[in-house]
């Protein structure tokens, strides 16, 4: 088994630190969930409490190993605060050693499909940050659990948030051919008006 550390894994994914940057401008969560993690400690940069949750055993030895996860974690932005790092190795759409309903913030990233998980563990007025992979944005969109709240956008390598004139980014392109079950069967998400990197969404019931 290869090992892997969210160093390298930047070099193939990205740098999402700016990503989470961006959104604490809106929320600064108490309590973030980080649905199919893997090893991108990038949340971790910028809030001081964030649970990981990912089935592969590369990101379960990596966590493991606290004095590295300290080390890669030195230039965070809130320093000198000492970050909670708690690591959930496991599915997470079967049942975790987590609290249902008391994460203010659930990140699932290329992970999905994962909304029954996020819905389960956000609390009331919590934020869900998403995006279309395995349709996530999309059943987000169709759920009456959930209102929009701003869209993600990533250009040239940096990120920024828009919370007004949103509409578009959550509308279908074809709305009569959109419904859940659809969206369940075909996997992926459907095509919006406006494309995004990812939706932020405020859990209302």
């Amino acid at each position: 088994m290869t090992g892997v550390d969210w160093f390298s894994y930047k070099q193939s994914i990205g740098d999402r630190t700016e990503l989470f940057r961006s959104i604490a401008g809106l929320i600064w969560p108490s309590r973030v969930l980080y649905l199919g993690s893997y090893v991108d400690l990038s949340p971790s940069m910028v809030w001081p409490g964030v649970t990981y949750v990912d089935v592969d055993k590369r990101a379960k030895k990596f966590f493991s190993n606290e004095a590295l996860v300290a080390q890669q974690l030195q230039n965070r932005i809130y320093r000198p605060e000492t970050p909670e790092v708690r690591f959930v190795h496991g599915d997470f759409n079967s049942d975790l050693p987590l609290s249902q309903n008391s994460f203010d913030l659930v990140i699932s990233l290329y992970s999905g499909p994962s909304l029954e998980a996020a819905l389960r563990y956000l609390a009331p007025n919590g934020v869900l940050l998403t995006n279309n992979s395995h349709a996530d944005s999309s059943l987000a969109i169709v759920s009456d659990s959930l209102r929009p709240l701003g869209a993600i956008l990533h250009r040239s390598g940096s990120y920024s948030i828009t919370t007004e004139t949103i509409d578009e980014y959550f509308q279908f392109k074809s709305p009569s051919k959109v419904s859940q079950e659809y969206l369940m069967t075909q996997g992926r998400g459907a095509a919006l008006v406006r494309p995004s990197f990812a939706q932020i969404f405020v859990k209302v019931r």
